[in-house]
């Protein structure tokens, strides 16, 4: 597809997912740091646990959304199929990170894990606003026309008919 044929009304920007992830991620590192880091008597462990599972939790954050924003110009379903990649990214960045941390045996295990998943879910469900509010806009107004049942034209001229309510 020519960039002279993409749809006009892409919504999702990169930069702007990026930064309110990067916040997202250090408040909740600043808020794991005061109730996780001595979980489970872990001492000084315990904020390098921390520290470490919140910059692999924001790095794959940021990796999940560049599927997204590589195809979100392609049009709706490759936004998703980008979503969906992205996520496999995400969760496979976690695991191995994981796997690696707690196995080497220089983070404890508790901060690591609970840090990983205090702020796993919170960032996620920030990057499933950013993400559906594009989808949204993108499905609610494809041709100029509202949400529901009606008629109109794609950018090749193409008839389109929307059944959703």
């Amino acid at each position: 597809m020519r960039m002279a044929d993409r749809p006009a009304h892409c919504t999702f920007r990169f930069a702007t997912a990026a930064a309110v992830l990067t916040l997202a991620s250090a408040l909740l590192l600043a808020a794991a740091w005061w109730l996780i880091a001595d979980f489970g008597g872990a001492g000084g462990g315990g904020r390098r646990a921390v520290v470490w599972a919140a910059l692999v939790v924001w790095a794959s954050s940021l990796a999940g959304i560049v599927p997204v924003a590589l195809l979100h110009r392609s049009g709706l379903l490759p936004t998703v199929h980008g979503y969906f990649l992205g996520a496999a990214i995400r969760v496979c960045v976690c695991i191995l990170a994981t796997v690696i941390a707690v196995r080497s045996g220089r983070v404890p295990a508790g901060p690591w894990v609970t840090t990983l998943l205090g702020m796993y879910i919170p960032l996620l469900f920030v990057e499933v606003a950013l993400v559906g509010r594009s989808i949204w806009d993108r499905s609610a107004n494809p041709t100029g026309g509202s949400f529901g049942a009606e008629s109109g034209r794609d950018p090749r001229g193409n008839v389109v008919v929307e059944t959703l309510r």
